[in-house]
């Protein structure tokens, strides 16, 4: 029941907030913010040093966002498809409890780090809604925000700077 009344608010406060036109779009272009997280076995991890990977893909979640549940099985083909081009996913959850923030990655065998309690790195990052996705380049930019899940956007933007592009006639319309 509280999980549903969670979801239900979530999905009503990304629905106005998409409504109001808040956006983390500004930070497209700009160097990506850096920041220290804790993992959910205690080791500290920093954006900066993923710097020079091919990309970076930062996903912004929360185990009470029915979208971030779709998204994340989604996030575990992409990391396992495009991990030996370089690039590098790093989740950062909305949740205080380590034992919450390992939900999706333990139900999906996710292998990418997770950073427990990342309300302060979404501010930094203008997060709104969830989930939100940030494509950094190896120069550490921001080159791509993706706010909302929609799969074949998101593969699309990690194709492009892993330096494999769909050829147009294979592009979906959406």
């Amino acid at each position: 029941m509280r999980r549903t009344v969670l979801r239900g608010g979530l999905a009503a406060l990304a629905a106005v907030t998409l409504a109001a036109g808040l956006s983390a779009a500004p930070l497209k272009g700009k160097m990506a913010p850096d920041f220290t997280g804790i993992t959910p076995e205690g080791k500290k991890i920093s954006l900066s040093q993923f710097r020079g990977k091919t990309a970076v893909l930062l996903n912004f979640y929360s185990n009470a966002c029915p979208a971030c549940d779709d998204e994340f099985p989604h996030l575990r083909d992409l990391d396992r498809k495009y991990r030996s081009e370089g690039v590098q996913i790093i989740a950062i959850n909305m949740e205080r409890s380590r034992n919450e923030a390992t939900v999706f990655p333990r139900n999906y065998r996710t292998e990418f780090p997770i950073i427990v309690n990342g309300t302060p790195i979404a501010g930094r990052y203008q997060v709104q809604p969830i989930p939100a996705n940030f494509l950094i380049d190896k120069d550490g930019r921001v080159v791509q925000v993706i706010e909302g899940f929609n799969a074949d956007e998101l593969e699309d933007a990690v194709r492009a700077l892993a330096g494999k592009p769909r050829a147009p006639k294979d592009q979906k319309i959406l």
